[in-house]
């Protein structure tokens, strides 16, 4: 090393980047503290038709919504993740809802056939979710109760912290819940 090196616990960026963390997390766990167990914000959206639909048109049944864009990769990625989702609660009564996020309707609309996805996708036109439901990014899933009240609110793509979500919505979705080693690919 040179002569003037000196030994130092950690870099400045590097402290840096954890506040910067830190402070990022707080403000998640707040928006968190914020939403869940409360009444989910209604929200208005379109379907593919152009119908307004009211996300309180849905009470009674338990609603998965997952707010992602054709520009976002990891939006993109989680679609696999949310397919074998689907296929494990199919006819249990969880509705899932994906809901494009200031993209095209069309372009989303193509994407989604393409990849074979099988519920509803609705569209955001307005930003009404990004306003009710303050999201710092997306992919960003909610999900909702029966009742009307969010049980879950996440920005990224842990699948297995949204399956043990959806696992608490009642015993039959208990088996919803899979430990990391046995996820679905």
């Amino acid at each position: 090393p040179p002569a003037d090196a000196k030994l130092v616990d950690d870099f400045p960026e590097t402290r840096a980047f954890k506040k910067s963390l830190e402070a990022q997390t707080a403000v998640e766990s707040k928006a968190t503290a914020d939403f869940v167990g409360k009444p989910a914000p209604d929200v208005q959206l379109k379907s593919a038709d152009g119908k307004i639909i009211l996300l309180s048109s849905f009470r009674g049944q338990p609603v998965l919504i997952d707010l992602w864009a054709t520009w976002c990769g990891p939006c993109r990625d989680m679609i696999s993740d949310l397919k074998q989702l689907y296929s494990d609660v199919g006819g249990k009564g969880l509705l899932l809802l994906t809901v494009d996020d200031q993209d095209d309707a069309a372009t989303a609309a193509n994407f989604l056939d393409r990849e074979h996805v099988p519920w509803p996708n609705l569209h955001d036109p307005d930003g009404a979710m990004h306003k009710a439901f303050k999201p710092r990014g997306i992919p960003f899933q909610v999900l909702i109760d029966r009742e009307g009240k969010v049980l879950f609110y996440q920005v990224g793509e842990d699948i297995g912290k949204l399956r043990a979500a959806v696992a608490k919505l009642g015993p039959e979705y208990s088996s919803v819940a899979l430990p990391a080693s046995t996820k679905p690919q």
